[in-house]
């Protein structure tokens, strides 16, 4: 059994947790929208060295062992990433040529690495499939320093692999890494996220631009110019802007926007929610104490309330989540002005109604929405 000398072990406690508060400084981190930006990682597996034999006299018997790696990375985007690794490869036994010398010659491998890594599809597919290329820096060492000298040098690593992310902030590796000079590494990681991303959240609110201050000319007036219009004490009885003549809805509550009939125009509000949440922030408070002055000018409200969100994830969960936001604004508008519970209809879409391409980051923030309609008098 190899082991670790004190240098070693502090450089894997070292790595270790750099990593870890790393991913506690970046918990505000907005790389991936709603994802996560940092992970740590450990591996077990097995190891083919191939140590060069030059003219001492030794030569190899046993070039398979056990290795390990701990390594740390960072997500760039929904396909790139780097990271930074500590890998202990195990050892290779040699024996002399000599038949009368017995000893046995142990070189033990490690090093450090760094690796630039590409993902096939985007981060958070439960499976995908993985390249890292770059440098690292090995050590041999053996217990016969007078027959071995300690080596110092840097290799290209080349590494493939796959990987399932079976919980949110959880995967699995097999991967496979290719030293250029001496060995060869196969083993099984497990992997935990760090850093979750925070989105800011906004709302943009619409309305039908109307002028209550044009009325249309009385039809009689048009005709014939000799017709006298009798002044009434008061020609526009609900102070909507449009004469009681031309008023369809005559008791529009004074405030609601008209239309050229004097009736209440419907109108649209959308509000942005975070990356798989239904929960309601202070941002999202502050829309709804306004919309719930809006719905209290009105004697008589339909209100409907339509969730979405982005294509992360799967429709199965992505459905309730939409249906869930657009059930939480409706129970908040509820309570905020006393409309029934008939008043109101939730549908929830999931994924399935875009506005915007899911490929970026502002697109998918954008389709994370539940849009509001409302209509009445």
């Amino acid at each position: 059994m190899v082991v670790l000398s004190s240098k070693r072990q502090f450089m894997a406690l070292v790595l270790l947790v750099a990593m870890s508060f790393s991913s506690q400084a970046e918990k505000d981190c907005k790389v991936l929208e709603g994802d996560y930006c940092w992970y740590v990682s450990g591996a077990l597996g097995l190891t083919l060295l191939e140590p060069y034999e030059n003219n001492s006299g030794w030569q190899t018997f046993d070039d398979k062992d056990k290795g390990y790696k701990l390594y740390g990375g960072f997500v760039f985007n929904e396909h790139w990433f780097a990271e930074l690794s500590y890998s202990n490869l195990g050892e290779a036994l040699f024996r002399h040529k000599n038949p009368g010398i017995n000893d046995t010659l142990k070189v033990e491998y490690s090093g450090v690495a760094a690796q630039a890594g590409y993902w096939l599809m985007p981060v958070n597919n439960d499976w995908n499939a993985f390249v890292r290329a770059g440098l690292a820096k090995m050590d041999s060492s053996s217990n016969l320093e007078r027959e071995h000298e300690q080596l110092n040098n840097f290799q290209v690593v080349f590494s493939a692999g796959i990987q399932w992310r079976f919980i949110d902030q959880w995967m699995t590796r097999l991967e496979i890494d290719s030293y250029d000079k001496d060995s060869l590494f196969i083993g099984l990681s497990i992997s935990r996220f760090f850093g979750e991303s925070e989105a800011k959240r906004t709302v943009t609110r619409t309305q039908p631009k109307t002028n209550p201050n044009l009325s249309p000319t009385p039809k009689a007036l048009l005709t014939n110019p000799a017709t006298v219009v009798t002044r009434t004490e008061n020609p526009d009885k609900d102070g909507d802007g449009i004469l009681n003549t031309a008023d369809q809805c005559p008791d529009s509550v004074k405030g609601l926007v008209v239309n050229e009939r004097g009736c209440p125009v419907p109108f649209n509000i959308t509000i942005q929610f975070a990356s798989n949440s239904s929960g309601v922030d202070a941002k999202i408070q502050q829309e709804i104490d306004s919309l719930a002055a809006q719905l209290r000018l009105y004697r008589n409200a339909k209100v409907t309330l339509e969730g979405h969100t982005d294509w992360r994830g799967k429709q199965a969960q992505n459905q309730p989540l939409s249906l869930a936001r657009a059930q939480t604004l409706a129970y908040a508008l509820m309570q905020a002005t006393g409309l029934p519970e008939s008043a109101f209809t939730v549908v929830g879409h999931g994924e399935l109604k875009p506005v915007d391409t899911n490929n970026t980051e502002a697109g998918r923030f954008n389709n994370r929405r539940v849009e509001i309609n409302i209509e009445g008098n």
